[in-house]
């Protein structure tokens, strides 16, 4: 953890995998094993070694906490067998019984939130109660 987050924020601790490709020009994916990678958010950072699991915050949800208490945005940086990658990915509400997992990956150097991990059906106000995430899948294609 990098700092203290504010009591009544943090809910506990989400399991997310961080995983490397290297796309084909036929658009086929193969896995790249031994990446180097540093996961990081305002909150906490992590260096690991693709494929790995890393233990991310979760954190509630609610109108008491500026903007409803989503967390800053989660930086991927991977590096390896001659490739690089980077992305960022935001957090989303998690734990809606609707949720459906995708297969998604997040491309290189696009700066922004470039796919979803999950699919979730939103009720209305159902969706500002469930927590803050990042959820379980991040798959990183590098170049």
């Amino acid at each position: 953890m990098l700092r203290q987050i504010p009591e009544g924020q943090h809910l506990g601790w989400v399991a997310s995998e961080i995983r490397t490709f290297e796309e084909s020009a036929d658009g086929k994916k193969t896995e790249i094993v031994g990446a180097s990678c540093v996961v990081k958010s305002k909150d906490f950072r992590a260096k690991v070694t693709s494929p790995a699991r890393v233990k991310t915050p979760t954190y509630v949800q609610g109108a008491r906490f500026a903007d409803r208490g989503k967390p800053s945005q989660l930086s991927v940086k991977c590096r390896g067998h001659g490739l690089s990658g980077d992305t960022i990915v935001e957090a989303l509400p998690y734990g809606l019984r609707d949720s459906t997992t995708t297969t998604s990956y997040y491309y290189s150097g696009t700066g922004s939130y470039a796919g979803g991990f999950s699919t979730t059906k939103h009720y209305g106000q159902l969706s500002s109660s469930y927590p803050w995430s990042y959820g379980g899948s991040i798959k990183l294609v590098m170049k």
